[in-house]
């Protein structure tokens, strides 16, 4: 059943589950707020069978991608200088 889950959710074969995203990051993805606290076994396990409820009900669920468009990023200029510029710092 696990393997499904990873399978459907990531698209990672068995044979890639150590690239599978964690629970926390599975739940953001699929827009589920988390019960619990995470590493905790029964929580855990309620989280994880609101994914599998999910996609179960949704066969064509897509996922949510938060990925930042491809396009060329400006580089940050700053000098130290710049950026205390206006504070003034005392040392002792």
């Amino acid at each position: 059943m696990i393997d499904y889950f990873i399978e459907n959710l990531t698209g990672i074969k068995n044979s890639q589950v150590k690239n599978a995203p964690k629970l926390e990051e599975a739940l953001g993805r699929v827009e589920i707020e988390p019960e619990g606290n995470f590493h905790d076994g029964l929580d855990d396990a309620v989280n994880i069978g609101y994914l599998i409820e999910k996609l179960e009900l949704n066969p064509e669920y897509q996922l949510v991608s938060y990925e930042m468009p491809d396009k060329p990023s400006e580089r940050l200029s700053s000098t130290l200088g710049e950026l205390f510029a206006g504070l003034d710092l005392r040392f002792t």
